[in-house]
């Protein structure tokens, strides 16, 4: 989104010389939830130029809206900031501050949801702001289309006007005039790609009897679902979403099955498919006296997929013959090619498969520039990601990450799918492709003319034929479209892709739960026992009851642990985004990620927690040995296995002995561990001050719907001055819950955890 700094200075100065607006409306304002935002304004402000005239921030002061809607200038000179950030709904600026603002820019980032813009709008309409702007990332998010679809006025690029844009940054760029180290011009790349257009091409896999297996199973799930629904069961519900997920499973294995499941059995947060099935099992089995009749169609499903699975193994199909294929052929050609897997698992038994059975060496091959990474990874340190030639994804990606078929730092995207993945890709494509509409010529005149009134002057919105739009259409390799004929394409979307962020979002919570109960040295039972924790507002959230989540102590304002069955009527629960999947250690880490200064000490210490992981996941440990061996080397701490857990989920920062670090890497040989000791410890300390920070101002997020307003200063919500980073950034992800009640249930599914519900 580095547009949004641009669009900042230009609106500044159409302000300078602008006489047509109210007097006195002198300021703009940024809804951002990116705190690297202040940053590349600060830095970038400085470089830029315009005519002969140097722009420093002596001319466009900034500051930041506070909890109570006032204004803190945040740089080292007097004046009335006339540009000013916010993190969102948290901090609008009050009737007096908005009375000075021209004009608002709302970056459309995925984390903002309709209602927190629609805040935004109420508080823009209410004080009569005349300009509004609403940026977002490419594709449109999900808030961005859902604002043009009620009207908003929308505009952007599509891929006519930006050849012709870019025809010119060549000409510029051979003259001399700009460089690509210019840090607006980082992406030139990409943006070029999007303007030739960025090919898909499905790549099928050739299997006939598996993908007659794959294409019967999803037919089987429609059924199911079917019945589910009509039962208004959410056991039945809970049993299809299941089956769905193992389909999935299978589909998304890019490696011979004996090596995805190795790495899936050994890693932490990840379950072997063979468990999943024997867990979509037992759920059936447990619901057979409710509903015969379902669970005897869901069985025979089971063992359809059973059957897929026991193909899979026996005969090592799959989607792997085509990857050696494209390295030979990459290899040949001299071409760069990023291989996209869906998670680390798979993506590590991918690259041992091609370094045992085929010899190949993942090294030499990175020096080929052919590289492997989980789909977590793809939009990663941006900076350092260079263009490549072709992205090859591992199937038919979720559609929560529909985004990925615009990814334009490849110049063409594969995908390697079976039969039943293709109607959803074309789906997701049709969607991705439908959106260029919402800018092409014909669109912007029109919405010319409904700002003005009238037809705009100049040249004519060239229509392009039909046939011509097909810089992003869909290209098939051999052609082989599989047609689902029986599914429109409603229930394509209803039926496969709405629920894939749920059984994502269930799938980490089960397969965390059954990594902790491992290594504490539990069974694997599917069924736990949990804590109903209640909360105001005729709300809960069920929890395993061994988890170890955080409340606020108000009375010494500092986080503690505390397992959930132990927790009590009165306690404050912090939640972030609405759950216990993350803690505070990992949302101040999120906050803070993308910002320059803190690139390097976040990614020492997401290295300290991989190293651990692999020590785990290589030596099978439980976390009572890892506790033993650390004391045997001299360690007097952690002494519950709880803490060990905190390490590896990354709960918290790092070890309150910061030496266990070194010493992790004597006892399982992880040499970086040790030789990079001092620079880890150093970045760990440096986030758990801020975390401290943090936490000593946690009080300000009670009660639950947001800051209080009576804050005894201005500035003490700053939670890292440097970073300038305010209790502010927080508020729209952090809360503090009073629980009303704690009850203890057994045999509750795992698909239940970890959800704020209404009772």
């Amino acid at each position: 989104m580095t547009i949004t700094p641009l669009l900042a200075l230009e609106a500044l100065y159409y302000r300078l010389h602008e006489k047509k607006l109210p007097s006195g409306r002198n300021r703009l304002v940024i809804f951002s939830s990116r705190v690297e935002l202040r940053q590349d304004i600060k830095y970038h402000f400085t470089s830029l130029r315009a005519g002969t005239m140097p722009i420093y921030l002596d001319a466009f002061l900034l500051g930041r809206v506070t909890s109570k809607g006032e204004v803190v200038n945040v740089t080292p000179k007097n004046g009335e900031p006339k540009l000013i950030i916010s993190p969102g709904v948290a901090a609008l600026p009050n009737s007096d501050v908005a009375r000075s603002i021209f004009g608002a820019i709302i970056e459309a980032t995925p984390d903002i949801k309709e209602e927190q813009a629609q805040q935004i709008f109420r508080w823009a309409q209410l004080n009569k702001i005349p300009c509004l702007f609403v940026v977002s990332p490419d594709p449109p998010t999900e808030l961005a289309r859902t604002l043009i679809g009620k009207g908003i006025i929308y505009w952007g690029w599509e891929p006519e006007s930006l050849v012709e844009d870019c025809r010119a940054d060549e000409a510029n760029l051979k003259k001399g005039i700009f460089s690509l180290d210019h840090p607006f011009c980082r992406n030139y790349k990409e943006i070029r790609n999007k303007a030739i257009g960025v090919k898909k091409i499905i790549i099928p896999v050739k299997e006939q009897r598996l993908n007659k297996m794959l294409l019967e199973l999803r037919k089987d799930y429609w059924e199911l679902a079917r019945a589910a629904e009509s039962t208004n069961s959410p056991r039945a519900a809970d049993v299809t979403k299941r089956l769905l997920g193992c389909i999935y499973a299978l589909e998304e294995i890019t490696s011979p099955l004996a090596y995805a499941e190795i790495e899936l059995n050994r890693r932490w947060g990840t379950i072997p498919v063979n468990r999943r099935i024997a867990a979509l099992k037992t759920h059936c089995e447990a619901i057979r006296t409710e509903q015969p009749f379902f669970v005897s169609f869901a069985l025979r499903s089971a063992d359809k997929v059973l059957e897929a699975y026991g193909y899979m193994a026996d005969t090592k199909t799959g989607k792997h013959p085509i990857i050696i294929q494209i390295i030979k052929e990459a290899v040949a050609n001299e071409k760069s090619v990023l291989f996209v897997s869906k998670n680390e698992a798979l993506n590590e038994g991918l690259k041992t498969y091609l370094e045992v059975e085929k010899e190949l060496s993942i090294s030499n091959l990175k020096n080929q520039r052919i590289d492997f990474i989980p789909v977590s990874q793809i939009y990663r340190n941006v900076a350092d990601v260079n263009i490549v030639d072709t992205c090859i994804l591992y199937g038919c990606p979720r559609y929560y990450q529909k985004d990925i078929l615009s990814y334009a730092r490849a110049r063409s995207i594969g995908i390697i799918a079976y039969e039943s993945e293709i109607p959803a890709i074309k789906y997701i494509q049709n969607e991705t492709d439908n959106s260029l509409s919402f800018f092409s010529d014909a669109c912007k005149a029109k919405t010319i003319e409904r700002l003005l009134g009238a037809k705009p002057d100049g040249r004519t919105p060239k229509k392009r034929p039909r046939e011509e739009k097909k810089n992003t259409a869909l290209i098939f390799i051999d052609p082989q479209d599989a047609e689902m004929g029986e599914f429109a394409p409603k229930e394509i979307f209803s039926d496969f892709l709405s629920l894939d962020w749920r059984i994502d979002f269930e799938y980490a919570n089960e397969a965390e739960a059954k990594s902790a109960d491992q290594r504490l040295g539990k069974g694997l039972s599917d069924e736990i026992t949990a804590a109903k924790i209640s909360l105001t507002g005729d709300r809960c959230i069920i929890l395993h009851a061994e988890k170890t989540v955080q409340i606020y102590d108000n009375s010494t304002d500092k986080v503690k642990d505390r397992e959930a069955k132990n927790l009590k009527k009165g306690d404050f629960l912090i939640l972030i985004e609405n759950s216990t999947r993350k803690s505070l250690a990992e949302s101040v880490i999120s906050k803070v990620e993308a910002h320059p200064a803190m690139m390097e000490a976040v990614v020492y210490q997401k290295t300290w927690v991989h190293y651990l992981r692999q020590a785990l996941e290589e030596s099978g440990d439980t976390f009572i040995e890892i506790i033993r061996k650390l004391q045997e080397h001299g360690a007097k701490g952690p002494s519950t296995p709880g803490a060990i857990f905190q390490w590896v989920n990354g709960a918290i920062i790092g070890p309150q002995d910061l030496e266990n670090i070194r010493r992790i890497g004597i006892i399982y040989e992880k040499p970086f561990l040790v030789a990079k000791f001092g620079d880890i410890a150093r970045a760990i300390q440096r986030l758990r001050n801020i975390h401290r920070s943090l936490a000593r101002r946690l009080n300000k997020l009670i009660p639950q719907a947001g800051i209080e307003a009576d804050l005894k200063d201005k500035e003490n919500t700053v939670i890292d001055k440097e970073l300038e980073l305010y209790l502010e950034d927080f508020a729209n992800i952090v809360s503090i819950e009073r629980i009303e009640a704690v009850e203890i249930l057994e045999n509750v599914s795992s698909g239940d955890l970890d959800k704020v519900t209404y009772n």
